[in-house]
């Protein structure tokens, strides 16, 4: 298509109309993006997953005589979290604007920062370039971070490389040199189905009340710094969300013979996750499933680690960074973080400013000076 240019707010109306959900494929939106910037002479490849239904977008604006090792990536998911079971006053996939907002699935995590870099794609052309811009668009990150793997090995094998990355994600308008670490489990119980109209008999076991246990137990350990030795400020961060208990059952008098509970938990250093890992498993093993299995043998508990990821470099996590080889940034609200709530939405004054802040920095790297952050 011939590239017409846009600004960030007609280019955000047009990423949040593609429903780009996870569960989704992305390649309506990929394409898109892709042949607008083919349109300005803008060289892309697509890296694909294995089913080739979704796709990362891989865009380089070359430096003086074509150079394009080094320079700046500007990197951010297509994807989204889904909107089921939440209450939206408007279309959760058509921008709406009111009182300075920007709402719509996705305006803040993260297609607001997608849309800004895409509507300045043809000043970036127009500056003097003596190191590249890079684009990198990725599929599936709300559900572990998979098209950003993929990418990776594509970088790896095709020996790319950067001077430094500024990832959009929510930070509260605040520059982070890292992210915190995420580690996400599941517990399962293991008993016997029985009828809940009738007392308890023999070798029977209501395991619903074991996960509940598990649960108060790993709030009470992410939510307790005692446990970590770290200060008020860290233990803060050792948040826990879950998302769902139990099993789906047919008749509400049937107590399930298993049940499940998921859990993730950000601690702001990963030296925490194996401790805790430790301390939750102790928990299991010696307190709760030798009662499980006295009445009823063949109980068990498992605990499986589904996922475990380590943060970029060793400033794990700075509000005021001294420069490295990554820069992240974010131009979230700073009002709240809304991003998978309901009625998501970016102040459209924090996206003129992400605007201002990109034409700086990319400036600057572009020009093969020392950035700011």
């Amino acid at each position: 298509m011939a590239a017409q240019a846009m600004d960030h707010k007609e280019w955000l109306a047009k990423l949040v109309a593609f429903d780009t959900t996870s569960r989704n494929s992305n390649l309506d939106l990929i394409h898109y993006c892709k042949e607008y910037l083919e349109g300005l002479g803008v060289k892309c490849t697509l890296v694909h997953n294995a089913e080739k239904t979704k796709a990362n977008l891989w865009a380089t604006l070359p430096g003086d005589g074509g150079v394009t090792d080094g320079g700046i990536i500007l990197s951010g998911h297509t994807d989204v979290v889904p909107v089921d079971g939440q209450k939206w006053d408007s279309d959760p996939f058509t921008l709406t604007e009111k009182d300075g907002r920007l709402y719509g699935r996705g305006t803040s995590d993260m297609k607001g920062f997608v849309a800004v870099a895409m509507s300045l794609t043809p000043e970036f052309l127009r500056m003097r370039r003596a190191k590249p811009i890079h684009f990198a668009w990725s599929y599936d990150e709300e559900v572990g971070c998979l098209g950003g793997k993929v990418l990776a090995e594509f970088l790896r094998d095709n020996n790319i490389k950067a001077d430094g990355c500024i990832v959009g994600e929510p930070t509260g308008m605040l520059v982070r040199t890292g992210n915190k670490v995420i580690a996400r489990w599941q517990i399962s119980v293991f008993g016997k189905e029985m009828n809940s109209l009738f007392s308890l008999p023999e070798g029977d076991v209501d395991i619903t009340d074991y996960v509940s246990k598990v649960i108060l137990k790993v709030s009470d350990l992410v939510n307790n710094g005692a446990y970590f030795d770290v200060d008020n400020e860290d233990s803060a961060s050792l948040r826990m969300s879950s998302n769902g208990v139990g099993k789906e059952k047919t008749d509400p008098s049937i107590l399930p013979a298993d049940c499940k509970f998921f859990f993730e938990c950000y601690p702001p250093s990963s030296k925490y996750v194996p401790w805790l890992l430790f301390l939750v498993q102790e928990y299991v093993d010696k307190e709760l499933l030798p009662s499980l299995r006295m009445e009823f043998p063949d109980a068990c508990m498992e605990v499986d680690v589904l996922c475990s990821s380590a943060v970029i470099n060793s400033r794990e996590q700075l509000e005021q960074p001294q420069g490295g080889p990554f820069f992240l940034s974010s131009f979230h609200s700073k009002e709240s973080f809304n991003n998978h709530n309901s009625m998501e939405f970016v102040r459209l004054d924090d996206t003129f400013e992400l605007r201002n802040f990109l034409l700086r920095e990319v400036a600057l790297v572009s020009r093969g000076c020392d950035s700011h952050l």
